[in-house]
Protein backbone atom coordinates (compact mmCIF):
# COMPACT_ATOMS: atom_id res chain seq x y z
CA UNK A 1 0.00 0.00 0.00
CA UNK A 2 1.32 3.43 -0.92
CA UNK A 3 1.91 6.07 1.70
CA UNK A 4 -0.08 9.30 1.37
CA UNK A 5 3.06 11.21 0.38
CA UNK A 6 3.81 8.69 -2.39
CA UNK A 7 0.35 9.34 -3.84
CA UNK A 8 0.45 13.11 -3.34
CA UNK A 9 3.87 13.92 -4.82
CA UNK A 10 3.20 12.63 -8.35
CA UNK A 11 -0.03 14.64 -8.42
CA UNK A 12 1.84 17.75 -7.29
CA UNK A 13 4.42 17.15 -10.02
CA UNK A 14 1.64 17.04 -12.61
CA UNK A 15 0.17 20.29 -11.28
CA UNK A 16 3.64 21.85 -11.48
CA UNK A 17 4.10 20.62 -15.06
CA UNK A 18 0.74 22.11 -16.08
CA UNK A 19 1.54 25.44 -14.39
CA UNK A 20 4.86 25.71 -16.23
CA UNK A 21 3.03 25.97 -19.59
CA UNK A 22 1.31 29.35 -18.95
CA UNK A 23 4.51 30.56 -17.29
CA UNK A 24 6.48 29.71 -20.44
CA UNK A 25 3.88 31.48 -22.62
CA UNK A 26 4.06 34.56 -20.38
CA UNK A 27 7.86 34.55 -20.59
CA UNK A 28 7.72 34.29 -24.37
CA UNK A 29 5.37 37.27 -24.53
CA UNK A 30 7.15 39.50 -22.01
CA UNK A 31 10.89 38.83 -22.07
CA UNK A 32 13.00 41.24 -24.08
CA UNK A 33 14.50 40.04 -27.36
CA UNK A 34 17.99 40.85 -26.16
CA UNK A 35 19.68 40.99 -22.81
CA UNK A 36 23.31 41.47 -21.89
CA UNK A 37 24.64 38.72 -19.65
CA UNK A 38 27.60 39.71 -17.55
CA UNK A 39 28.67 36.12 -16.84
CA UNK A 40 27.88 34.56 -20.21
CA UNK A 41 31.15 32.62 -20.40
CA UNK A 42 30.81 31.33 -16.84
CA UNK A 43 27.28 30.10 -17.55
CA UNK A 44 28.32 28.15 -20.65
CA UNK A 45 31.51 26.84 -19.05
CA UNK A 46 29.50 25.63 -16.05
CA UNK A 47 27.01 23.85 -18.28
CA UNK A 48 29.76 22.19 -20.30
CA UNK A 49 31.57 21.05 -17.13
CA UNK A 50 28.30 19.62 -15.78
CA UNK A 51 27.90 17.75 -19.07
CA UNK A 52 31.46 16.42 -18.88
CA UNK A 53 30.94 15.22 -15.30
CA UNK A 54 27.62 13.51 -16.00
CA UNK A 55 28.87 11.89 -19.22
CA UNK A 56 31.94 10.60 -17.33
CA UNK A 57 29.70 9.33 -14.52
CA UNK A 58 27.53 7.61 -17.15
CA UNK A 59 30.59 5.88 -18.60
CA UNK A 60 31.81 4.81 -15.16
CA UNK A 61 28.35 3.60 -14.27
CA UNK A 62 28.15 1.55 -17.46
CA UNK A 63 31.55 0.01 -16.76
CA UNK A 64 31.39 -0.63 -13.03
CA UNK A 65 28.43 0.85 -11.13
CA UNK A 66 24.96 0.34 -12.61
CA UNK A 67 23.34 2.27 -9.76
CA UNK A 68 25.36 5.35 -10.76
CA UNK A 69 24.34 4.88 -14.39
CA UNK A 70 20.64 4.93 -13.50
CA UNK A 71 21.02 8.53 -12.32
CA UNK A 72 23.89 9.86 -14.38
CA UNK A 73 22.68 8.65 -17.80
CA UNK A 74 19.38 10.55 -17.83
CA UNK A 75 21.04 13.60 -16.26
CA UNK A 76 23.72 13.66 -18.97
CA UNK A 77 21.11 13.21 -21.69
CA UNK A 78 18.98 16.05 -20.34
CA UNK A 79 21.98 18.39 -20.09
CA UNK A 80 23.12 17.49 -23.62
CA UNK A 81 19.64 18.16 -25.01
CA UNK A 82 19.46 21.49 -23.17
CA UNK A 83 22.91 22.43 -24.48
CA UNK A 84 21.92 21.61 -28.06
CA UNK A 85 18.73 23.64 -27.70
CA UNK A 86 20.35 26.71 -26.17
CA UNK A 87 23.35 26.63 -28.54
CA UNK A 88 20.90 26.67 -31.44
CA UNK A 89 18.46 29.30 -30.23
CA UNK A 90 21.16 31.68 -28.95
CA UNK A 91 23.27 31.58 -32.11
CA UNK A 92 23.80 35.16 -33.24
CA UNK A 93 24.92 34.61 -36.82
CA UNK A 94 24.34 32.11 -39.60
CA UNK A 95 27.80 30.63 -39.07
CA UNK A 96 27.16 30.24 -35.32
CA UNK A 97 23.82 28.58 -36.12
CA UNK A 98 25.49 26.20 -38.58
CA UNK A 99 28.12 25.32 -35.97
CA UNK A 100 25.45 24.80 -33.27
CA UNK A 101 23.41 22.55 -35.55
CA UNK A 102 26.54 20.64 -36.51
CA UNK A 103 27.48 20.07 -32.87
CA UNK A 104 23.91 19.08 -32.03
CA UNK A 105 23.59 16.58 -34.88
CA UNK A 106 27.11 15.13 -34.71
CA UNK A 107 27.85 15.23 -30.98
CA UNK A 108 25.23 16.31 -28.46
CA UNK A 109 22.18 14.42 -29.71
CA UNK A 110 24.07 11.16 -30.42
CA UNK A 111 25.75 11.35 -26.99
CA UNK A 112 22.36 11.88 -25.35
CA UNK A 113 20.98 8.87 -27.23
CA UNK A 114 23.94 6.71 -26.13
CA UNK A 115 23.49 7.78 -22.50
CA UNK A 116 19.81 6.82 -22.58
CA UNK A 117 20.44 3.59 -24.48
CA UNK A 118 23.12 2.53 -21.97
CA UNK A 119 20.83 3.39 -19.08
CA UNK A 120 17.95 1.32 -20.40
CA UNK A 121 20.18 -1.56 -21.53
CA UNK A 122 22.06 -1.86 -18.24
CA UNK A 123 18.83 -1.45 -16.26
CA UNK A 124 17.20 -4.24 -18.27
CA UNK A 125 20.24 -6.47 -17.74
CA UNK A 126 20.24 -5.76 -14.00
CA UNK A 127 16.52 -6.56 -13.86
CA UNK A 128 17.09 -9.86 -15.69
CA UNK A 129 19.91 -10.81 -13.31
CA UNK A 130 17.72 -10.00 -10.33
CA UNK A 131 14.91 -12.14 -11.71
CA UNK A 132 17.32 -15.06 -12.24
CA UNK A 133 18.65 -14.76 -8.68
CA UNK A 134 15.10 -14.81 -7.30
CA UNK A 135 14.27 -17.88 -9.40
CA UNK A 136 17.38 -19.68 -8.17
CA UNK A 137 16.49 -18.93 -4.56
CA UNK A 138 12.93 -20.19 -4.98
Amino acid sequence: MKRPVEELLPRLLLVGAVLIVPWAVWLLATLPERREAHHWGVAWCGLDLAIALTVAATALGAMRRPALLATAGPMAAALLLADAWFDTVTAGTISELALAIGFAVCLELPLAAVCLWLTTRIAARSHELGMRERQLRA
